[in-house]
C-alpha cells in the first residue's frame, strides 16, 4: 500500500516539481512579452480600420432602410463622421440616430472635395441611397495617425475599402 501512495514514475508523485512549474510561468511570461509588443505594429491603423467597419455598417443600414422603406435615405458628412439622415416630411432631412465618428475624416462624393458641415450642424446628405438601390457614387478617406482607410464605391457595390500603412504618418 506504501508504494501506491508514494506512486509510480520518475519523480515518486504526481505532480510537478517546483522548478518545472517556474520554467513554464517563465515561458509563459517571455510569450506574453512578445505578443505585447508586436500587438501595436499588428493593429496599426485600427482606429482608422474600425472607423471604417462602422462606416461600412452605416451604408449598409441606410440602404436597407431605403430599400424597406421605399424612400431616399442619405449620409451627412460631419467634421468628425457622419450622421444618416431621412427625409423629415417638410422638404428637408432629419437626423437618425447619434452619428457615426471617425478620426481624420477626408470625403470626396461624385469627384467633388466636401467641406463637412460642424457636429452641430449637419448639411443635407450628400450620399443618398435611393429606394431602386441606387447610390451616390463615394470616395471616403479616413486616417488614424499610422495608416489611412480609403473605401470607394460606384453607388450600386458595398463600399471597397483598402489601407495603407504609410499615408497616415
Amino acid at each position: 500500500m506504501d508504494a501506491e501512495l508514494r506512486g509510480r514514475g520518475r519523480w515518486g508523485g504526481r505532480g510537478f516539481t517546483l522548478v518545472e512549474l517556474v520554467v513554464v510561468v517563465a515561458v509563459l511570461a517571455v510569450l506574453a512579452t512578445a505578443v505585447t509588443l508586436t500587438g501595436g505594429f499588428a493593429r496599426a491603423g485600427g482606429a482608422a480600420e474600425a472607423a471604417g467597419a462602422a462606416f461600412a455598417r452605416a451604408v449598409a443600414a441606410a440602404r436597407d432602410r431605403a430599400l424597406a422603406r421605399g424612400e431616399a435615405t442619405g449620409l451627412g458628412p460631419l467634421a468628425l463622421g457622419w450622421q444618416v439622415m431621412a427625409p423629415d416630411g417638410k422638404g428637408g432631412w432629419a437626423a437618425l440616430g447619434p452619428p457615426g465618428r471617425a478620426p481624420g475624416v477626408a470625403w470626396t462624393v461624385a469627384g467633388v472635395a466636401l467641406r463637412p458641415a460642424p457636429d452641430a450642424d449637419p448639411a443635407p446628405p450628400a450620399i443618398l441611397f435611393l429606394p431602386d438601390g441606387r447610390g451616390t457614387p463615394f470616395t471616403l478617406a479616413i486616417a488614424d495617425g499610422r495608416a489611412q482607410l480609403s473605401c470607394r464605391t460606384d453607388g450600386w457595390e458595398a463600399p471597397q475599402c483598402t489601407t495603407d500603412r504609410g499615408a497616415g504618418r
